[in-house]
């Protein structure tokens, strides 16, 4: 799955029970509406057949949301699981400067410096160097970035966005503002 997948997915769950809420909402006004008319309908009316409505249209209202909220949840696990499998280390990409690391070579700062920026996207070679540094008391003016670390903190964040957008089903300028098109976050996820 690719982050325009994985978003589009999310946005569907999220836009069905966005849609689910807002239906049994209306609904349940209708129903509050009638019971707040006491005049019109009898108490027994009420007690026997609206508040068991109520309380059916209040429990759609929540399962809308919890449904939305494990579908989003497990989806964003599995996106997570396969970004993050793409930062293990590959013994493949090992190269001849892995050598000097483990031939007692005493190497300096500067040295590992340069080799480190000699193997930019090569997270296996920068992480073995950033190790042989920290094993050896050297310090070094670079940090191994996991190759989808941004990427995959944005997706961490997205089942918050998404749940917020569900249960603030009435006001969707915060679905807008926050996972609609024009969002930053759907500008990351399309990009």
């Amino acid at each position: 799955m690719n982050k325009r997948e994985y978003f589009s997915a999310v946005n569907e769950i999220v836009k069905k029970a966005i849609a689910a809420r807002i239906e049994a909402q209306t609904a349940l006004d209708g129903v509050e509406e009638k019971i707040s008319n006491r005049r019109k309908y009898s108490a027994e009316h009420i007690n026997k057949v609206l508040e068991p409505q109520r309380r059916d249209l209040r429990r759609q209202i929540n399962d809308a949301a919890d449904r939305a909220k494990i579908e989003v949840e497990k989806l964003t696990a599995a996106y997570v699981a396969e970004l993050e499998a793409e930062n293990h280390l590959n013994g493949g990409a090992l190269t001849e400067d892995a050598q000097l690391l483990s031939l007692g070579v005493k190497l300096r700062d500067t040295d590992l410096e340069k080799m480190f920026d000699k193997h930019a996207g090569n997270f296996t070679m920068q992480r073995l160097i950033a190790d042989y540094a920290d094993q050896n008391g050297i310090r070094i003016r670079r940090a191994v970035e996991y190759p989808n670390g941004y990427l995959i903190q944005t997706v961490k964040n997205v089942p918050y966005v998404a749940n917020k957008s569900v249960g603030w089903h009435t006001r969707p300028e915060f679905y807008e503002q926050f996972m609609g098109e024009n969002s930053e976050l759907a500008q990351i996820m399309n990009g």
